[in-house]
């Protein structure tokens, strides 16, 4: 039997340019800075206003730069100086000491002068990085239960990406080593020290609440594991756990974004019918732990007000596979529909066998904040030749898969994609104990017989896939969309 594939998309290793000297390792983000002021000839000015150095402070950090005629270099401040170093141009291998070098000046300047480079690069940034044993980042969404063992062991020294949403209350916990002092938990946005926690005792674990109500913006929050001395905390960090809940809605509205030509589907429904298919098979897999679609609304991106022009009515819009190579994020925002799921529907994935896909744990419903808050979905599929139209109750079952992910579920069974973009092999699962794991998943055995092959979360698609996510799923959706702002 043939097994279309269901993706999620993981988020995007950011590029990693490791530059600095001074026996400190710096990576890149694509944090964009706004501290730049004006521009005359070759010369761009900036001031260091804003960046505090806060308790434990790692000895660098630094700014995003944007200068004339789109070069582009690192600024990092280095206790009581500052270095200006240039990029190689490939933005793939860190750079080699012969394309480096180095100015200093006054960390106290209000504004420091910076010549252009004659080498062209469209941007970089400085940023926090603390061991060199480590040349990629640990990401880590509230709610999830797996093991996640590369975060418990990154904690400290490695460092790992919170997603914190503003407003939310969040914590922190790994289990107790020998140690009976308790650490601190430092938090960085990008390059600037936010936060320290203390720890609390919690029986066997020591326990960090953040209260996300103080931090500057919802985004990625680096972690730092140390002892009162700033020293880095040694003892082992097991059974990490990262948790959060919020003060937002159950309740959730989705936008159905049709993009170019409809192109219908096999059973001839129209848009409107398959919207209400969607809207339906969604509540039915969600009734039984408090979750509900209220409205979905039907949108078409040529009438979009500032980008429809670009998404013809009469062509058929053939989906990027990824969000890279897309424009998904221009139809994100919509006057009078803002804070819905949005559903980008096209004519089909163009990489055969994809159904759908969507982010784990997509962040935002917010659509002042574009940031891939959506989930893209086929009328078609294509394995070879001419794409085949799919019923409206498949294109359903796609879009409750693939919501899923975007609410925070992770496959029940983890595929090798799955582990590879996670950057940790001992995440087989999802964590979730009623939702059985299955080991075939990953062998050439026949898949069919598996206790989790049913799931709506299965990685693979299914002829009987049951009606309802599993009680412990529907509970961490239900989390997540608290934390999310609708």
């Amino acid at each position: 039997m043939f097994h279309k594939i269901l993706k999620v998309i993981v988020p995007l290793s950011l590029l990693l340019l490791q530059a600095c000297s001074d026996n400190s390792d710096i990576s890149s983000t694509e944090q964009e800075n706004t501290n730049a002021g004006t521009t005359e000839s070759s010369k761009t000015y900036f001031t260091d206003e804003g960046y505090e150095i806060g308790q434990c402070q790692p000895v660098f950090y630094g700014l995003k730069i944007f200068v004339p005629e789109e070069n582009a270099f690192y600024i990092c401040a280095n206790n009581n100086r500052w270095i200006k170093v240039r990029v190689n141009d490939d933005y793939e291998e860190p750079a080699s000491s012969s394309s480096t070098w180095v100015e200093e000046f006054p960390v106290d300047s209000v504004h420091i002068i910076i010549d252009t480079l004659p080498y062209s690069s469209s941007s970089a940034v400085c940023d926090l990085y603390w061991n060199s044993d480590y040349d990629d980042y640990i990401y880590a969404y509230p709610n999830d239960k797996a093991n996640n063992d590369s975060a418990s062991h990154r904690l400290a020294d490695g460092g790992v990406f919170l997603n914190i949403l503003q407003g939310g209350s969040y914590s922190v916990r790994f289990q107790k080593g020998s140690d009976t002092i308790a650490p601190e938990l430092s938090l960085y946005h990008y390059s600037t020290y936010t936060t320290t926690i203390q720890a609390q005792d919690s029986i066997d674990y020591w326990y960090f609440p953040i209260n996300a109500e103080n931090l500057k913006s919802s985004d990625f929050y680096k972690t730092r594991l140390h002892n009162k001395d700033c020293s880095f905390y040694k003892e082992p960090t097991k059974g990490f756990l990262f948790e959060g809940s919020g003060k937002y809605s159950s309740h959730f509205n989705i936008n159905l974004i049709v993009i170019g030509k409809y192109m219908g589907t096999s059973d001839k429904a129209s848009e409107t019918t398959l919207a209400e298919t969607i809207k339906a098979r969604m509540n039915e897999a969600l009734n039984n732990g408090g979750v509900f679609v209220d409205k979905i609304t039907v949108l078409h991106a040529h009438e979009h007000e500032l980008h429809g022009q670009m998404f013809p009515e009469d062509s058929a819009y053939v989906l990027p596979y990824g969000r890279v190579f897309a424009n998904y994020s221009l139809l994100e925002k919509w006057n009078g529909h803002e804070n819905a799921l949005n559903l980008m529907l096209g004519y089909y994935i163009d990489r055969p066998n994809i159904l759908g896909f969507a982010p784990r744990f997509g962040g935002h419903l917010d659509a002042s904040i574009p940031n891939y808050s959506y989930v893209v979905l086929g009328t078609h599929n294509r394995v070879t030749g001419k794409p085949t139209a799919q019923s409206s109750n498949d294109i359903a079952e796609t879009a409750v898969h693939e919501a899923g992910h975007f609410l925070g579920l992770r496959h029940t069974s983890s595929s090798k994609n799955d582990m590879e973009g996670d950057l940790d092999k001992s995440n087989v699962e999802d964590g979730l104990e009623d939702t059985p794991y299955c080991a075939k998943v990953n062998t050439s055995e026949n898949i069919d017989n598996c206790p989790d092959r049913r799931n709506i979360i299965f990685p693979y698609s299914s002829d009987k896939t049951e009606r309802t996510y599993s009680g412990e799923q529907v509970e961490q959706i239900r989390k997540n969309l608290t934390l999310m702002v609708h």
